[in-house]
């Protein structure tokens, strides 16, 4: 057996591309260690709970947010007493968790739970935005869009998978516009932005096309709706941006 790490008690030392490695025999006493399976999470039935607060402070958030009261009730949104929580669902609609939000801010899961997508209620178009977080979703349903929503910049992806494998749509993803992050060797990069074309790279053969938009002076889709975006100008910035079909490549 070859081994990276332990010289002691090797027959043969051989050094290539992959670096210097050790050859040991292998016996009835010779123990080869291989990682422990990482436990699985259990998926808390939270649909129970989902009954007794949803509905409940709406119009509070809407006011903390800048969004209207229906797109809140349309993301099924509640409020615990403490918290305000909006329920995550996996792409077949099964509810699995949730994502607290308190007063000054601050987002926590519900414990116990799994993240999924956010998904609201009446979508009835062809078209559909995916953004990231739910209140960015109000945003895009205020503006009189279709949309689900990401739990961060590069989850959700299996679950906007399985969404999408259940009827095909003209998709637009809605990137965040990130100041620059800088890796150790100096190099920037963007996280929304990185999200969004690999979660298009691998959405592209279940959608009838994939467009990927950003605000352009905004961090945001839904900065940009409080700052006075439109409908029309959400649709003007989609026509002047390249759309990918699965079949023909780009226009």
């Amino acid at each position: 057996m070859k081994c990276m790490r332990v010289q002691e008690g090797s027959f043969k030392t051989v050094t290539d591309n992959n670096g210097t490695g050790y050859f040991h025999k292998l016996g009835d006493d010779v123990k080869v260690h291989m990682p422990k399976p990482k436990p699985v999470k259990p998926i808390a039935d939270v649909s129970a709970l989902h009954a007794t607060w949803e509905g409940k402070n709406v119009p509070r958030l809407a006011e903390l947010l800048g969004v209207s009261v229906k797109s809140l009730e349309r993301l099924r949104v509640g409020f615990d007493g403490v918290c305000w929580i909006t329920p995550m669902f996996t792409g077949a609609g099964v509810l699995v968790g949730g994502r607290k939000r308190y007063e000054n801010g601050k987002q926590t899961s519900v414990p116990g739970g799994h993240s999924g997508i956010f998904i609201p209620t009446d979508i009835t178009t062809d078209d559909l935005y995916i953004v990231e977080g739910s209140s960015d979703l109000c945003a895009i349903l205020d503006l009189g869009f279709d949309g689900i929503g990401r739990p961060s910049c590069s989850g959700g992806t299996e679950y906007i998978k399985q969404y999408l494998s259940i009827f095909k749509r003209r998709v637009v993803i809605v990137s965040d516009n990130d100041e620059p992050k800088k890796r150790p060797d100096g190099t920037t990069f963007r996280p929304g932005q990185i999200g969004a074309e690999k979660l298009c790279d691998e959405i592209l053969p279940l959608t009838r096309s994939a467009t990927i938009i950003k605000p352009p002076r905004h961090p945001d889709i839904r900065a940009w709706y409080l700052d006075g975006c439109t409908r029309d100008k959400v649709l003007r910035l989609i026509k002047n941006t390249t759309t990918i079909y699965p079949e023909r490549g780009k226009r």
